[in-house]
Parts: C-alpha cells; sequence; structure tokens
C-alpha cells in the first residue's frame, strides 16, 4: 500500500534501527492513515450537507 511503502522511505532515510525504527514506522503509517480517514470523512459529511437546507438541520 501506498502508506506503507512512504512510511518505510520515511523511516529508510531518517536512518533509524531497532525498535526506535519500528516505533517511527508505526507513527508515520498510522498517522497517514487516520489523516486519510478524516479527510474523506469530513468530505462526505460535507458533500451530504450541501443537500439538507440550515432550517431542516
Amino acid at each position: 500500500m501506498v502508506f506503507e511503502r512512504f512510511a518505510t522511505w520515511v523511516v529508510d532515510a531518517l536512518g533509524l534501527t531497532g525498535t526506535v525504527r519500528a516505533a517511527a514506522h508505526f507513527w508515520v503509517y498510522d498517522t497517514l492513515k487516520i489523516l486519510a480517514i478524516l479527510t474523506a470523512v469530513i468530505f462526505g459529511v460535507t458533500y451530504l450537507r450541501t443537500y439538507f437546507p440550515p432550517e431542516k438541520i
């Protein structure tokens, strides 16, 4: 997946090893996933709100 490859690239570029490498990889990978999910949810909710007039909400 794209997030996995990018996280590996970042960790390799930093030259980390051992448990620090694993922790940094986990942090970068999960941060990217969470940002992608939040972006999709915010976009979806914003799109759905265009169909409902403010008076109904």
